[in-house]
């Protein structure tokens, strides 16, 4: 999941944007994202609806602010982003 996490973080980087992903939401997104059958192919599923889909929804196109961190927990069992 470091990997995967790593590309996304470098990916980011390029638009002048960082993410934060506490411990107990890297445990859920592994849960998620490891399946017995699959192995961990479903991992970027998880990391793309977990992270990307909700930090889309937060930041409006092209009026972002740059180089503020954005923060993904787990509370309640669910990832945010804030």
């Amino acid at each position: 999941m470091d990997i995967q996490l790593q590309r996304l973080e470098k990916r980011l980087t390029q638009q002048q944007l960082t993410l934060e992903v506490d411990r107990s939401a890297k445990q859920l997104i592994a849960k998620e994202g490891f399946d017995p059958q699959f192995g961990a192919r479903p991992l970027k599923r998880a990391i793309q609806d977990r992270l990307l889909d909700p930090l889309a929804t937060k930041l409006p196109p092209r009026r972002i602010q740059t180089r503020r961190p954005h923060q993904s927990d787990r509370p309640r069992r669910r990832v945010g982003v804030h």
